[in-house]
């Protein structure tokens, strides 16, 4: 798929996105940081709600999470909302076949050494972290449940809605 062969990024050397800030283990980052003051000014992610999922090909309920997703960004994309998707797959061709299936039209990015993984002290594949637009972590969902689609819609909405941040 050539979406994922644009916007997949060997983390170590890119200065795409935001990476969370470092935290005690087993802690979730609290807020995002750039790693690069090019990312500062541009308007990619500030004052967005951003929606951190990771996932790989073979996570059965990640087949679950992307039609989810690819709703909260066909919803609330115009509003305010960017989902990154983190592939922790070793080979991109696997992670390029999954998306073909999905139809998916996330922003990809390609974990493949799991640095990226590591800094968020993974527990579970596929998890979330959701960030108000304040850069603020506002939750963290491992594993995917249809039973939780409506409180994470809810959580995604009200933050859309708050106003007062940076």
């Amino acid at each position: 798929m050539s979406k994922l062969a644009g916007l997949c990024v060997i983390l170590a050397a890119s200065s795409l996105f935001f990476l969370p800030q470092p935290a005690r283990a087993g802690d979730p980052p609290k807020s995002l940081v750039t790693i690069d003051s090019v990312i500062n000014d541009s308007a990619l992610l500030r004052d967005k709600v951003v929606y951190v999922d990771f996932w790989a090909s073979w996570c059965t309920p990640c087949r679950l999470s992307f039609p989810f997703m690819n709703h909260l960004l066909s919803k609330y994309g115009g509003k305010g909302l960017t989902i990154l998707a983190v592939n922790l797959d070793r080979k991109s061709a696997d992670a390029e076949q999954f998306l073909d299936d999905m139809k998916s039209n996330l922003q990809v990015i390609f974990d493949s050494t799991g640095s990226l993984a590591k800094i968020y002290s993974l527990d579970a594949v596929p998890s979330s972290f959701i960030y108000g637009r304040d850069g603020l972590l506002r939750t963290k969902h491992e594993g995917f449940y249809q039973k939780d689609t409506l409180s994470l819609d809810s959580l995604v909405n009200s933050l859309l809605a708050e106003t007062g941040h940076k």
